[in-house]
């Protein structure tokens, strides 16, 4: 473990579950932007496509683990070293800055949250149900996760 999860240097462990993702994961990895610290952890589900392949070319921790989204979510997290654990879907693109975003708002004394639901294209039925979703999150404090759940150890 590094800094105290409440630093804006506190080391962020990204998990993500995984089940026959290879459409998807590429673009999800890429957008997550680490520090030295930081740690990638996929845990896969038994995929029968390329999702493992594809994700040891951006992390070395690539999990076996058996099927379902919580026995994939618990074992990375079991294996996780930083302060912050951070839930992300293998669909789910973090925005620029997001894990700052994360270490600014533990710094500032937030227990878990998450992110505002944005679903690309923004049709208008689409964007009533992210709008729903966000009112839902932050109103209800029910996000889903699609919303990228983070909570310090």
């Amino acid at each position: 473990m590094g800094p105290a999860p409440g630093s804006n240097t506190a080391h962020i462990s990204v998990i993500v579950p995984t089940l026959n993702e290879q459409d998807h994961l590429a673009a999800t990895l890429q957008s997550i932007a680490l520090r030295a610290g930081d740690e990638l952890i996929v845990v896969d589900g038994g995929s029968t496509d390329q999702t493992a392949a594809i994700a040891r070319q951006f992390t070395p921790h690539v999990l076996q683990s058996p099927r379902g989204r919580a026995v994939q979510m618990n074992h990375g997290a079991q294996q996780a070293q930083g302060d912050i654990l951070l839930f992300l879907h293998a669909d789910t693109l973090l925005p620029a800055g997001g894990l700052d975003a994360v270490r600014r708002a533990v710094q500032a004394g937030a227990t878990g949250g998450a992110f505002r639901l944005i679903i690309t294209p923004p049709t208008p039925a689409l964007r009533l149900i992210a709008w729903g979703t966000n009112l839902r999150s932050r109103f209800g404090q029910l996000p889903y996760g699609d919303q990228a759940l983070f909570m310090p150890r």
